[in-house]
């Protein structure tokens, strides 16, 4: 059982009262039925329970992953795969968001963007799984992914500025959120690369999002810029390998919860749009607090004894 003040300490400061608004610890849910690690396992060819959360008065509960790859760009498994392990993982919406730009396997595989979304969407027909399409666009240090874009192959989506390869995924009608914000692994100074004009563009309504959490990274200082430039809480896995080896009963997938009226791409669009999330990372669930009160209110079951006199 994990406790805020874990976080807090993890950040080396008291938690602010941003963070207090949307961090919610999952010391409560466990009391609760629905603290999906502690479910039993549900398949028989790994040991990883799927993800299962209730509905909430007026929608439904939808487990999302919002960032995955595949050999189109730099994973090491068939796009059809991602599908497989989606069902058996218990979710309910998925986004092939392969790299734009980068194919270290274009000796072998056709450097085409757009094909392992048809490979993806074609798995995926006739079964109650919702694929978005979309793409990571990585030319520099500061990722983005676009979903809901039709044309990966649009070499503007490839420009080294940011702005520019931006506005090319929102003039395609994309959802474009900032992945792995406290990515520190390619910034010399480490710290995340920060482009000043960032702000600007969260401003202006062309990012939509931010990734607080990537994979088993979380980090709580981006939430408040997610309060501040009104921007829609994600977390995803960003999974490279295959999910049999990376998850176990103590470790799951990251996941947003996405709360829709129905169950269709629309819906999920909607819902991400007027910032209906939460964030599932290790032990914990963020978001904000009237989202999590219903979530947690639906997850309990009480009981009393029937007295006969």
């Amino acid at each position: 059982m994990v406790f805020v003040y874990l976080i807090c300490e993890t950040v080396k400061q008291k938690p602010t009262p941003t963070m207090k608004r949307f961090l919610f610890s999952l010391a409560l849910v466990a009391a609760s039925a629905m603290m999906a690690i502690a479910q039993p396992f549900v398949r028989t060819n790994s040991a990883t329970p799927k993800i299962q959360f209730p509905d909430i008065p007026g929608f439904h509960t939808l487990v999302a992953d919002l960032h995955t790859h595949s050999v189109f760009s730099d994973a090491s498994v068939w796009p059809t795969v991602r599908v497989e392990e989606a069902l058996a993982e218990g979710l309910d919406v998925i986004s092939m968001t392969d790299h734009v730009e980068y194919h270290p396997f274009k000796k072998y595989i056709p450097e085409d963007n757009l094909a392992s979304t048809e490979l993806i969407l074609n798995a995926a027909k006739n079964k109650p799984l919702i694929m978005i399409p979309g793409g990571e666009i990585s030319a520099t240090s500061d990722h983005f992914n676009a979903l809901f874009i039709n044309n990966q192959n649009d070499t503007v989506l490839k420009n080294k500025t940011p702005s520019i390869r931006i506005k090319a995924a929102k003039d395609q009608g994309g959802f474009v959120f900032w992945n792995h914000p406290g990515w520190t692994s390619r910034a010399k100074d480490g710290n995340a690369p920060v482009d000043e004009g960032f702000y600007q563009l969260m401003e202006q309504g062309q990012i939509n999002g931010i990734e607080i959490c990537n994979g088993d990274e979380f980090w709580p200082e981006t939430l408040v810029l997610a309060q501040r430039y009104h921007l829609t809480l994600l977390g995803n896995s960003d999974i490279h390998g295959v999910s049999h080896y990376a998850y176990t009963p103590d470790r799951h997938r990251t996941v947003t919860l996405i709360f829709a009226k129905e169950k269709t791409p629309e819906s999920v669009r909607e819902a991400l749009e007027n910032q209906r999330t939460i964030v599932y990372c290790g032990n914990y669930l963020v978001g904000t607090p009237d989202l999590l009160t219903q979530l947690l209110t639906a997850s309990l079951q009480v009981s009393l004894p029937v007295v006969i006199h």
